[in-house]
């Protein structure tokens, strides 16, 4: 069984539920980074969390705060979605067609196959 490597100082927890971004934790001081202002995540009062649009722009700069941790999904999703950039599947086109982020590495499997689109 392999053991998931937290940072030392993970006090925010991003996971992926179908195709929207969550983030929960001590998010307070990243509120305005989060919010309106930011990366136009909403915020759930009843379950003290965030939930914003899945996107790799989203992703690479949650992943660059040093107090956040992303779940195996996450990863999971950021990859895939360099994937779709680097296949040129526009990532709009690709969110529309698909429910998961399973789904949207089969489909880049499927028809990108790391090849460009003309």
């Amino acid at each position: 069984m392999q053991l998931l490597q937290l940072k030392a100082s993970s006090l925010i927890f991003v996971d992926v539920r179908d195709l929207t971004l969550i983030v929960s934790g001590k998010t307070r001081h990243r509120r305005k980074a989060l919010g309106f202002d930011g990366m136009r995540f909403k915020w759930d009062r009843d379950r003290q969390k965030w939930y914003g649009p899945l996107t790799l722009r989203n992703l690479e700069a949650l992943d660059r705060w040093p107090e956040a941790e992303l779940s195996p999904e996450a990863r999971l999703a950021k990859v895939t979605l360099k994937d779709t950039r680097e296949a040129k599947i526009p990532e709009a086109e690709l969110m529309e067609a698909c429910d998961s982020i399973e789904q949207v590495s089969w489909k880049i499997i499927f028809f990108g196959q790391g090849k460009g689109r003309d």
